[in-house]
């Protein structure tokens, strides 16, 4: 453990910036025409079979889409809702289609449980998380500050070969 805040390795963690969307097509368009960000690659119903889906502090039976590319090193993906209730629909509900929520990516899961602890310590309350495998992931709730979720995840060494696939213009799913 090295000296500094006791979170402060979470400052060199960040790793995503995410949009809420009515339709993917049409915000990859926007981010190839305007932004150079060549292709998106979908990850539909990405939650079809994640476990321990919590929405607000209770079991949440949530479904949404992804899809993602990179600037850079800098991963951008898009979310779009699909069925139950989720921040997804709660922030296309309220506030309409836009930046939704940054990722830190930690190194493992006890980096994971790190940040989590101290994010709940501070009293930030976890507004939708779930599991995928061994990958798990928790938007906390920091609208009120910054104006978007904060989501913090960990991926297993065998997820990572899918996104550094996308990072080159590759399609993962093949």
């Amino acid at each position: 453990m090295t000296d500094g805040p006791p979170l402060g390795f979470l400052s060199s963690k960040l790793q995503q910036i995410a949009y809420v969307v009515h339709d993917f097509d049409e915000a990859a368009a926007f981010f190839k025409s305007s932004l150079g960000i060549e292709r998106f690659f979908v990850w539909d119903n990405i939650t079809k079979d994640q476990t321990e889906k919590i929405y607000k502090g209770k079991p949440g039976t949530f479904e949404f889409s992804a899809a993602y590319a990179y600037s850079g090193e800098m991963q951008i993906e898009l979310c779009k809702h699909l069925s139950g209730q989720n921040v997804y629909k709660d922030w296309l509900e309220t506030r309409g289609i836009g930046l939704h929520h940054t990722g830190y990516l930690l190194d493992d899961g006890d980096e994971y449980d790190r940040a989590f602890r101290h994010l709940s310590d501070q009293g930030f309350e976890v507004a939708m998380a779930g599991r995928f495998g061994e990958c798990r992931w928790s938007y906390f709730d920091t609208v009120h500050l910054v104006g978007s979720y904060t989501e913090i995840y960990w991926l297993p060494p065998d997820m990572a070969p899918v996104f550094e696939k996308i990072k080159r213009g590759e399609d993962p799913f093949v």
